[in-house]
């Protein structure tokens, strides 16, 4: 059930990074950052207590769906998870938010407009045509010549 789930919040995440038009070109934030908040709150839903008995000796607080089903809700477990989800929040923009203001103050944070024109692949690797990217048969495929140019005369600066 956790990985059906996680397997539908992937595709929900992908398809909103591309309608909010997000760069992200190996689907890194659906697969660590949506599903690993979804795994945290799994645990959460859906421990059961023999499982929490077996590897933690107690089996006290588990999952609010298996509380339900004994009559109570103890949301214990659950808050935990949250709490822990608001921790690596936390800890992830308090370590990173300097990092990418040095990365910024440097320029390094963005390559140059033109450079994303062209491809960062032949930017940082030079022109190397052996995926056919120069010599497009029709359409808008490939790179454009101008943009080509404009890279050239950039380089030369």
């Amino acid at each position: 059930m956790t990985g059906f789930i996680g397997g539908i919040l992937y595709l929900l995440g992908s398809a909103l990074l591309i309608y909010l038009r997000l760069d992200d070109a190996v689907d890194a934030i659906p697969v660590h950052l949506v599903n690993g908040m979804w795994g945290l709150i799994a645990v959460g839903l859906l421990s059961s207590p023999q499982k929490m008995e077996a590897v933690y000796g107690t089996g006290e607080h588990y999952g609010i769906f298996y509380s339900w089903s004994n009559g109570h809700s103890d949301a214990n477990l659950l808050g935990c998870q949250m709490l822990g989800l608001l921790f690596i929040f936390g800890w992830t923009f308090a370590v990173m938010l300097p990092i990418f203001i040095a990365l910024n103050a440097l320029g390094w944070l963005r390559s140059e407009s033109v450079q994303e024109l062209v491809g960062l692949d032949i930017a940082y690797g030079g022109i190397d045509d052996n995926m056919g990217l120069l010599q497009a048969e029709g359409g808008d495929e490939g790179i454009k010549e101008e943009y080509l140019e404009a890279y050239e005369e950039y380089r030369q600066k």
